[in-house]
């Protein structure tokens, strides 16, 4: 390669560096998060030993869908015991979803379900102006820190928890 056009290469990489290298320094070229509309879990029994005088012994999930100006949060359970291995019917459990808000706040959300005939399937929409600590605004991201089952009648114990059951 003549000198010239050696000189040419070696500073076109160079300015390509520099550039690469200005461009990865500025950060993203936007503050907003990617688009996460969706979140899914399993609910699972908790890992350390609990009050709770109901068990699941199915699998079950919690969900939270995001649209504009609701998040919609969803329990499907099935398969919950009493103590006697038969399904269960208990009223005005909770549904625990602990939540980081924008600023950084840790806020809970909850809302109260039955239990039928050992399961439950629901939505709870929960309007983005009305959310605990403050309006969500469009393009705001949370993390779901945590998901609990709490069980009522009077017991308050937790009986499901967002996780796996290892195999």
């Amino acid at each position: 390669m003549k000198p010239r056009a050696l000189l040419r290469a070696v500073s076109l990489a160079a300015s390509i560096t520099v550039a690469l290298t200005l461009a990865f320094a500025a950060g993203p070229a936007s503050a907003t998060p990617p688009p996460a509309k969706l979140y899914k879990t399993s609910v699972t029994s908790p890992p350390a030993g609990s009050g709770a005088t109901i068990s699941m012994t199915k699998a079950s999930k919690a969900s939270a869908k995001s649209s504009t100006g609701f998040i919609t949060f969803q329990l499907k359970v099935a398969g919950v015991v009493d103590a006697m291995s038969m399904p269960a019917n208990v009223t005005n459990n909770n549904f625990q979803i602990d939540v980081i808000r924008p600023n950084g706040a840790l806020v809970t959300v909850m809302f109260p379900f039955d239990i039928v005939a050992g399961k439950t399937s629901q939505k709870f929409p929960q309007a983005t102006g009305t959310f605990p600590g403050g309006p969500l605004n469009a393009g705001d991201a949370i993390e779901i820190r945590a998901i609990r089952l709490i069980q009522g009648g009077g017991n308050g114990s937790v009986f499901g928890v967002a996780g796996l059951t290892i195999k």
